[in-house]
């Protein structure tokens, strides 16, 4: 019986992503669906975020959690697109462009670094604010 609870519970968790682009993917897919937990998820419990060169933003999943939550209650259709990733070993660097409401509203440069299967460290380099196209 023990064995046979093991599987079951094995088959309800969640795939955990194997490479570091996966990893990276699944945390930007999370947070497309404002899913703070499975967000949480790709990161380790120590994981720091940047604002590059070098100043700490935000450390530890609880100031992860706190931040991102915020963000997702006062933003509900926020996310990003990808227009460019290049993976070089455990990182992971992405051009993403912040959506609000259907539209652009600024730019920037993740460096993700993957430790296993979960994301550790991220750098932010400066944001550019995008300018709404008029209609």
């Amino acid at each position: 019986m023990k064995r046979f609870v093991a599987v079951v519970a094995l088959m309800a968790a969640p795939a955990i992503a194997a490479t570091p682009e996966q990893v990276v993917q699944a945390q930007v897919e999370a947070f497309n669906a404002g899913d703070l937990d499975r967000f949480m998820a790709r990161y380790t419990p120590t994981a720091v975020l940047y604002d590059h060169p070098g100043s700490v933003w935000l450390s530890g999943a609880a100031a992860m959690r706190t931040e991102y939550a915020k963000q997702f209650a006062s933003k509900p259709k926020i996310g990003v697109t990808i227009p460019k990733r290049i993976v070089s070993g455990d990182y992971v660097i992405d051009e993403e462009v912040l959506m609000i409401d259907g539209q652009a509203r600024g730019q920037s440069v993740a460096i993700y670094h993957v430790s296993g299967d979960r994301i550790d460290r991220v750098d932010f380099l400066p944001a550019q604010r995008l300018t709404p196209a008029k209609p």
